[in-house]
């Protein structure tokens, strides 16, 4: 009889919305030129009131070199010179993130009784937005050998701005971090990827795929800055400059 319990009957319910419009231009001239121009305008419930839309625009350029008569006779089935800048667009934050949130804890009164009380366990952020980052790319796609080795090479720098991430402030809030737009990054990459058809029958096949990939990221500026105006580090949130978000300290 001591193992027997009482169940309790709990449930919860999470609303989010999010809306998106995109306008593309694509245009091809003698499947030489290429170009493709987007407008993306994206909305997320989550965000602050004056900030739940965000506008995200690209533009990419293609050179086929494979179609271009100076080529005739190369060993390349394929050769496209790529180069692309655009903005994107980060929602990583749950539904209510921007909201103020109590949490309840009770106190004794001067005649040792309980009371009911509240503390405040999130801040409401009203102003928060969509992190956004830029993007430039440039890339070569190939083929040979009627495309038996087909590859991809991509050289690439970002530039994010408004990050996602819960600052540090005083306790005395009531609270010891706060959601918040905060500070810059930068990065950039080397990607390379081949693939080879090395056997190709009927009743087998042999394929091989190789890629490598080097990246680097780095903090430009946390929003903290020194009398003469230069960036600070956030050593409460654990951000250098220079150095990744993510570091062990």
């Amino acid at each position: 009889p001591n193992k027997a319990s009482t169940l309790s009957a709990s449930a919860s319910r999470v609303t989010s919305t999010h809306i998106s419009q995109m306008f593309r231009v694509n245009y091809s001239y003698d499947s030489r030129y290429l170009l493709t121009l987007t407008a993306r305008r994206d909305g997320y419930s989550a965000f602050g009131n004056d900030r739940k839309y965000g506008v995200f625009p690209s533009v990419a350029l293609g050179w086929n070199l494979s179609n271009e008569a100076f080529m005739n006779g190369s060993k390349f089935n394929l050769l496209k010179l790529r180069v692309s800048w655009g903005k994107n667009g980060n929602e990583a934050i749950d539904a209510y993130s921007t909201l103020p949130v109590l949490n309840g804890k009770n106190y004794l009164s001067d005649e040792y009784t309980s009371i009911y009380g509240f503390f405040p366990n999130q801040l409401a952020s009203p102003l928060l937005g969509w992190e956004t980052t830029t993007s430039y790319n440039v890339g070569l796609d190939f083929g040979l050998l009627k495309n038996r080795i087909k590859g991809t090479f991509d050289v690439y720098t970002t530039r994010t701005s408004d990050l996602l991430l819960k600052r540090t402030i005083p306790s005395i809030n009531g609270t010891n971090s706060l959601l918040d737009n905060v500070g810059r990054t930068r990065g950039n990459g080397i990607e390379f990827q081949i693939s080879s058809i090395n056997i190709s029958k009927r009743n087998f096949s042999w394929s091989t795929d190789f890629n490598i990939v080097h990246a680097h990221n780095e903090i430009v500026d946390v929003g903290l800055y020194d009398k003469d105006g230069n960036p600070m580090d956030d050593v409460a949130s654990e951000w250098f400059i220079g150095y990744p978000i993510n570091v062990n300290y």
